[in-house]
């Protein structure tokens, strides 16, 4: 799938758009390559990585989460990022980081955002 996303064709065709949702891990070099490409044509952007520890723990990625419109992590995630389990203090920590339109999925008690 990077290897599509990376392809000019595909970039043209996602630049087209309102809003891009990511709903995948991201390389920090494709996030370099195609966000600028995205907000220069005026979309927005979002992103769920699902539950992948390692790049959950890679501070690098915490770049790409801020380069995003909103960011998705459910507290499971939230509380590999951050090292926290309580919900209001895992907004805290990652809002503190710079993640702007933080949008933590609490199952079936809904969600809280900042």
């Amino acid at each position: 799938l990077e290897d599509y996303l990376r392809e000019p064709h595909t970039q043209t065709r996602l630049a087209q758009a309102s809003h891009v949702h990511l709903a995948m891990p991201i390389r920090r070099s494709l996030a370099q390559e195609m966000f600028p490409r995205l907000r220069f044509a005026g979309c927005t952007i979002s992103l769920d990585v699902g539950h992948h520890k390692r790049w959950l723990q890679d501070p690098e990625n915490e770049d790409t989460c801020r380069e995003v419109d909103f960011f998705f992590p459910n507290e499971v995630e939230g509380r590999i990022m951050c090292g926290l389990s309580d919900p209001e203090e895992m907004l805290k920590k990652l809002t503190a980081k710079g993640i702007p339109g933080l949008i933590l999925k609490l199952g079936a008690a809904g969600a809280a955002a900042r």
